[in-house]
């Protein structure tokens, strides 16, 4: 008789369970480490100007580096009304100088 009739089928349970466990595991930290990216990509979708309207952290948890991506190509909100407003001041200055020049 060997050892495994007389052990029964029992060593392949365990070995199943362990593997399962194993994955488990592994899928939780996985999970875990997915989680924490999403939400720094939420934080930097708010610093480009967007708010949970943006679904960025529902975006990169579900779809991960495809959610990445669509973080990373949302336009930046704070930098255009940064721009805009450095653009009104020179145009400003532009004008002011033009009619300066036209006075003398």
């Amino acid at each position: 008789m060997n050892l495994l009739t007389q052990l029964g089928t029992n060593i392949y349970d365990d070995g199943i369970i362990a593997w399962g466990i194993l994955i488990a595991c592994v899928l939780v930290v996985l999970m875990v480490i997915n989680a924490v990216v999403a939400s720094h990509m939420e934080l930097i979708a708010v610093e480009k100007g967007y708010d949970k309207k943006a679904h960025a952290f529902w975006m990169c948890f579900w779809f991960g580096p495809i959610g990445w991506i669509y973080v990373a190509m949302l336009p930046d909100k704070v930098r255009r009304t940064q721009q805009k407003v450095q653009n009104e001041a020179i145009l400003l200055i532009v004008e002011t100088m033009s009619k300066k020049n036209d006075q003398n």
